[in-house]
């Protein structure tokens, strides 16, 4: 998940609240220190800019998952501009990571202007900038396989490998605690058994979830199940069963 890097990426415009103080001939003063004692509150404390959202896009456009690779986009840009040599050693991965992420980076050009503008008031620690955080982003420029892209194709697919007796399929459908039940189990069914449990579904419905997880209800004649699903760099697989 991208969130597995996020943590690298605490010195992003996100962190920094600004205080609202009064300069010398009493004019409000914005900095992100609070105000000294020769200074009045202009106003309380506001929140962090990059969290405002940016009036051309919608709210409901700029998901969890899209702000968390637009923060990840900023932390990189700024390394590769503030640390030596960063820029040669991160080239490949920003290659990757454009392509990756092409149309959310594409979409939310003018969010991601706006906090890389904000980015450049704040000093990042070189401690973040370093070869870590490219091996913790460069798994995420993988290309994701389009058959998972959503829980109903997911679904479907891992049914269709059941019925086909296609084990690798039907796994690579899974991950979690749902990936090791049919690593302990798989070799014990026949193709028969597992022909008849695909052909058993009846019906099958996403009752809620976000970027990241979501729950559904698979049905036979007489049961009714949950099924849960992971968001793996946009890949929806099956992690409870």
């Amino acid at each position: 998940m991208l969130t597995a890097v996020l943590f690298l990426a605490c010195a992003n415009s996100q962190g920094a609240e600004l205080y609202a103080c009064r300069d010398g001939g009493g004019r409000p003063s914005y900095q992100q220190l609070p105000c000294s004692e020769l200074q009045q509150d202009a106003a309380p404390p506001v929140a962090p800019v990059a969290a405002k959202p940016a009036a051309a896009v919608p709210s409901q456009a700029l998901t969890r998952r899209k702000r968390e690779v637009l923060d990840l986009t900023v932390m990189l840009q700024r390394c590769r501009s503030d640390q030596p040599g960063f820029a040669e050693r991160s080239e490949a991965v920003l290659v990757a990571w454009k392509k990756r992420y092409a149309q959310t980076l594409a979409e939310q050009r003018s969010q991601l202007a706006s906090q890389l503008r904000e980015a450049k008031r704040i000093t990042i620690s070189p401690q973040f900038c370093t070869d870590d955080l490219l091996r913790k982003m460069e798994p995420l420029t993988v290309m994701p396989d389009t058959r998972l892209d959503s829980v109903e194709k997911t679904w479907g697919l891992f049914l269709a490998a059941l019925k086909a007796g296609d084990r690798l399929t039907a796994e690579h459908c899974l991950t979690g605690k749902a990936e090791a039940r049919w690593k302990q189990r798989a070799e014990q069914l026949s193709d028969e058994d597992l022909r008849r449990y695909a052909e058993g579904i009846r019906g099958f419905k996403v009752r809620w979830g976000d970027d990241y997880m979501k729950e559904a209800l698979a049905a036979d004649d007489s049961h009714v199940a949950g099924v849960v699903f992971e968001n793996l760099n946009e890949e929806w697989r099956i992690s409870d069963l």
